[in-house]
């Protein structure tokens, strides 16, 4: 698998641009198909790149980084709620 290692210039001035008007949100595409080693390697890089080059991020806390396993259970808990209100419409 090929990943970007640095940021481009290019990408950089945008995003320091950008960063004044709207709020930037990292997103890593097709994570999915990467290693958790990988997607975490690659996402302490996308942090240092944000910190070294002083591009404003939408605000985030440690408390928001759910591991897979909380995002798995919070999902099944939200179908089966749903499948509840469903069992009551009909």
């Amino acid at each position: 698998m090929l990943v970007s290692s640095r940021l481009k210039p290019l990408d950089v001035r945008a995003l320091q641009a950008l960063g004044e008007y709207v709020n930037i949100i990292p997103v890593i595409a097709k994570s999915d198909t990467l290693t958790e080693e990988e997607r975490d390697n690659l996402k302490a890089r996308i942090k240092r790149d944000i910190a070294a080059y002083g591009i404003k991020v939408y605000p985030t806390n440690a408390k928001n980084d759910y591991e897979e396993g909380e995002l798995a259970r919070n999902a099944e808990i939200a179908v089966r709620r749903a499948m509840l209100q469903l069992n009551r419409v009909f």
